[in-house]
């Protein structure tokens, strides 16, 4: 994605408290640096799947012949369901021939599943995830912000001033771009903006 091409959603993932207020006080600033419509700050992700899988490795020594039996129960238990009791015991317990089985976080291989609409990164102190799904309306606020940039490089080379005043007409096939007509006049500084598809300046149309 071009720097100018504004992103949906950045999810900052953390357990950090300091770091979770320093995003909400900073939240302008870090909005504009992104090109990002909204920043969240979590710690724990609803929409995130896992996979999980034994740690043969380490049940084999602790359970031994229970073993094959303790990884068919993992197996066929639901992962939300392993972690949850986790999460809120320290262990996941259940019992075989009258055994307590307790299982912790270290017998277990966890993996994320990150949805296709996000891109996975790390810091320090947790993830983000980027929202790289487009919609029509970020397509169009990302050809906004383009076309402002070029306008911009042709005043310069056209040697005007930030003060110089330009009327601006725009050839393009494009729908909905008008919905930015404020946005890009005043970014440009224009007193005039024309958008549409009915031929350029002069009558004469170029390829």
């Amino acid at each position: 994605l071009g720097l100018r091409w504004p992103v949906k959603e950045v999810v900052v993932l953390t357990a950090d408290k300091d770091t979770a207020r320093m995003i909400k006080a900073q939240e302008s600033i870090i909005l504009s640096q992104l090109n990002t419509q909204k920043i969240v700050v979590q710690k724990k992700l609803s929409w995130m799947k896992v996979t999980l899988k034994p740690d043969y490795g380490k049940i084999g020594p602790a359970y031994g012949k229970l073993s094959p039996r303790v990884i068919a129960h993992l197996t066929g238990d639901r992962a939300e369901k392993i972690l949850s009791h986790i999460e809120k015991e320290g262990f996941y317990a259940f019992t075989l021939d009258g055994k307590e089985i307790k299982i912790t976080l270290d017998l277990l291989q966890v993996s994320p599943e990150v949805p296709p609409a996000y891109k996975e990164g790390t810091f320090s102190q947790g993830k983000v995830y980027v929202n790289v799904e487009r919609t029509m309306e970020l397509e169009l606020e990302g050809y906004a912000r383009e076309l402002m940039r070029y306008i911009q490089q042709m005043r310069k080379e056209a040697s005007l001033e930030k003060k110089d005043r330009i009327t601006l007409k725009i050839h393009t096939t494009l729908k909905g771009l008008d919905r930015f007509t404020a946005e890009i006049k005043e970014k440009v500084g224009a007193i005039q903006l024309e958008i549409g598809s009915n031929g350029f300046p002069g009558g004469k149309e170029t390829k």
